[in-house]
């Protein structure tokens, strides 16, 4: 009897460390469950696949980012603000003429903040022409910083920083 008290002792007090890791309350910077966690890796994913198909014309891809959000970069297409440019941005990436993009995140980061979360990320893309025959690919890559909140409707960017790092492409490609 004894040997079973003590299972069920050693068990109730390691599933209460692994929840209490899980949880990983950060007093002051907040707390993020792993509900959390999962809902903000999930957004991550969103990104990837609402920009690339441009679903919902580019607004399932807005619908991410908080309607005041900003996304900055100092390439091509510059800082936008709010959903309509949101929107447009993604149309302009998905609908590209010349090449199919395929964006991909790795290595995300999640910490809790006073606002909500700060989060990273490794970026990188793969684009293909649209041309029959051509069978060269082209890719990008860089670091997503980010500040995530939660809305009545879920986690969303606030705001979102892409840092370049590379590109390695056929100049005609350079505007992409």
């Amino acid at each position: 009897m004894r040997k079973l008290i003590g299972v069920v002792v050693g068990t109730v007090a390691l599933t209460l460390g692994v929840v209490g890791l899980l949880s990983e309350s950060s007093g002051a910077a907040g707390t993020l469950t792993v509900e959390d966690r999962v809902e903000i890796r999930n957004l991550y994913n969103k990104y990837n696949h609402y920009i690339d198909n441009v679903k919902d014309n580019g607004y399932a891809f807005a619908s991410i980012f908080t309607e005041d959000a900003v996304f900055e970069t100092n390439i091509q297409v510059g800082t936008r603000t709010g959903t309509e440019e949101l929107a447009a941005l993604a149309r302009e990436v998905g609908n590209a003429t010349k090449v199919s993009p395929n964006h991909l995140v790795w290595n995300v980061t999640i910490d809790p903040s006073p606002e909500g979360a700060i989060g990273t990320a490794y970026y990188g893309v793969t684009v293909r022409p649209h041309e029959a025959g051509t069978g060269s690919t082209a890719t990008a890559w860089g670091i997503y910083t980010d500040r995530l909140v939660k809305t009545d409707d879920g986690w969303k960017f606030k705001y979102r920083r892409y840092t370049p790092a590379g590109w390695d492409q056929p100049e005609e490609w350079a505007a992409h």
